[in-house]
């Protein structure tokens, strides 16, 4: 659940591009903890978009870090 709600916030990405990408991947889990160049052959996401999806990510280890630290 906690990988829906991390996926779902993610701005600057369209939601029809989030639902392809979920479909094809599998789970928001799975998106999660997809490599760079896993998700780039992918070509299902503009290079802002790979951007923004990055940095989600990182911003979501960060704040884990501050909360279990």
């Amino acid at each position: 659940m906690k990988y829906e709600y991390w996926f779902a916030g993610i701005r600057n990405i369209p939601d029809r591009t989030k639902i392809k990408l979920k479909e094809k991947a599998g789970t928001a889990e799975a998106i999660y903890y997809i490599e760079e160049t896993a998700l780039r052959r992918m070509q299902m996401l503009k290079e802002q978009e790979i951007q923004k999806l990055l940095a989600a990510k990182k911003a979501s280890i960060l704040a884990l870090k501050r909360f279990t630290h």
